[in-house]
């Protein structure tokens, strides 16, 4: 019995040994049940985040603190590989991209921090995406005029 487990515990070392250095590929499509390559191969989801921004003064989208998460999950940032924060100029529109762990067909909601200074008065809000207790599976969030946030 104790050889038995011992070859175990080596079959399962070599089999973890070539996921991660990548020594397996995923099964094809016609290869049967496909549960082994939801847990091991886990694809992302490429994002497109449009805003327009009609109000007066420029906007700024503050990156480390603007997160998604999935449902009962922990938020994370949306835009991971941004140190700063970036602007969406007065009368203008921005369209970013991000890549989030996980597929696309999963319930995600949004929270994005928004800062503005206009006559001399700077302020601060998140504004949730969809809803604050919504969730969506869109890849392409239109925030419209995220002027209008603050007004």
């Amino acid at each position: 019995m104790r050889k038995i487990w011992i070859l175990s515990f080596a079959v399962l070392g070599m089999i973890a040994s070539a996921l991660l250095i990548g020594g397996l590929t995923p099964p094809t499509a016609h290869a049967g049940p496909q549960t082994i390559s939801k847990i091991f191969w886990v694809k992302g989801c490429a994002i497109t985040i449009k805003m327009e921004n009609k109000s007066t003064a420029n906007i700024l989208v503050s990156t480390p603190f603007s997160k998604v998460k999935i449902k009962n999950g922990l938020w994370a940032r949306v835009w991971p590989g941004y140190v700063d924060s970036f602007n969406v100029p007065a009368k203008g529109n921005i369209t970013e991209s991000s890549s989030l762990d996980l597929g696309c067909d999963i319930d995600r909601q949004y929270k994005f921090r928004f800062w503005r200074t206009k006559d001399g008065v700077t302020s601060n809000l998140y504004h949730y995406y969809p809803s604050e207790d919504g969730f969506t599976r869109k890849t392409t969030i239109d925030l419209g005029n995220i002027g209008r946030f603050f007004d």
